[in-house]
């Protein structure tokens, strides 16, 4: 796409890996030829080419999923023009993506770009302008709109409880139409519960003898650690390692982070026996502390026999009690970044900080 294909590359893919890739790698391995100015070798590929992906996702790598190869295909059926195809695709994508289901950013991300191009290249197809005319029914109320413009947008401030029917009229040009309805806002109160799926998460708050203290009621001026541990909750052998996870920590305004990083403070040894430092990435920031991180199990010879013992996990952060006053400790979240099957959520709560 860049104007210097490699074509020695591409012919060695060609002729020596073809026979093992997937349908997704074969449509992609086409179009590169089709980029390249080599249209008679792309449409040859294509003949060896079906549509099926197979049932997968990924934790890390190229964070794969189905869909993210489905919508890998759209995109490749729009470059060639396969408009029976596309059409099906497209389809079945706007469907997903239509409904309430968690995707990672990988699949998301790639089912708007295909979607995208796919919507374009209709429009360079049908260049005549368009018209969107029709009205809204919200209960007893109509809401008329006539547009040449491609989006038409308008704010509801009532009836809540009540259905939205949309209805096209016969001054209406496009072919296809979407409608989305959204909203925003901030709760007043969290109602984050305590949630675990595949990973397990332990929360405590410790004092500097690493004792357990309460942290409803803390004195300001106080020192204490925030304590966690995650492991994996599933025993399935295909769950051992569980790539590009985070676990994040929001702060009440009350608390502060004291960052040993920049102290260079020994860490206290009550907590020589935690597994600390294992993590990818740490970000420390002023409300918040995040550790990015895989999980791999580590194992221990029991009677001869190598035997999986845990892939427990721990971290910490050391803090202080500075503002006094009331405020809300926000929910402690883990979670496999790219695979919302495991996750776990300890709910957070209300603490004070006292003068």
């Amino acid at each position: 796409m860049s104007g210097k294909p490699d074509l020695g590359l591409l012919n060695l893919l060609k002729e020596n890996s073809l026979k093992d890739m997937t349908d997704t790698e074969k449509w992609m391995l086409a179009a590169a030829y089709q980029n390249a100015g080599q249209a008679n070798t792309a449409r040859q590929l294509t003949k060896t080419a079906g549509l099926s992906v197979r049932d997968y996702w990924e934790f890390g790598g190229t964070y794969g999923s189905t869909l993210r190869d489905k919508a890998i295909l759209l995109e490749i059926q729009t470059q060639f023009g396969n408009w029976l195809q596309a059409d099906e695709l497209a389809n079945e994508i706007a469907e997903m993506l239509s409904t309430k289901s968690w995707y990672s950013t990988q699949t998301t991300g790639y089912m708007l770009l295909a979607l995208g191009k796919y919507l374009k290249a209709l429009e360079d197809k049908q260049p005549d302008q368009p018209r969107l005319a029709g009205k809204i029914r919200i209960g007893n109320r109509e809401i008329l709109f006539d547009t040449d413009e491609r989006i038409f947008e308008t704010e509801i401030s009532d009836g809540f409880d009540q259905s939205v029917v949309i209805e096209l009229s016969d001054k209406t040009t496009t072919k296809r139409v979407f409608t989305t309805l959204s909203w925003d806002g901030v709760p007043l109160k969290s109602n984050v519960q305590d949630e675990q799926k595949n990973l397990s998460l332990q929360v405590e708050w410790l004092n500097d003898d690493g004792m357990r203290i309460d942290p409803a009621n803390i004195k300001q001026g106080t020192t204490f650690w925030g304590h966690f541990k995650v492991n994996a909750a599933n025993s399935d052998k295909r769950f051992r390692h569980i790539e590009e996870v985070a676990l994040v920590q929001v702060l009440p305004a009350g608390w502060e982070i004291e960052n040993t990083r920049l102290t260079g403070q020994d860490l206290p040894q009550w907590m020589r026996n935690y597994q600390l430092n294992r993590e990818e990435y740490l970000d420390i920031r002023d409300d918040r502390i995040m550790w990015f991180f895989d999980l791999h199990p580590s194992y221990q010879r029991r009677r001869g026999q190598r035997q999986q013992v845990s892939n427990a996990l721990d971290f910490v952060v050391k803090l202080n009690a500075v503002t006094v006053g009331e405020f809300t400790l926000p929910a402690t979240l883990t979670e496999a970044m790219y695979n919302n099957k495991f996750k776990a959520v300890k709910a957070g709560r209300q603490i004070k900080v006292i003068k």
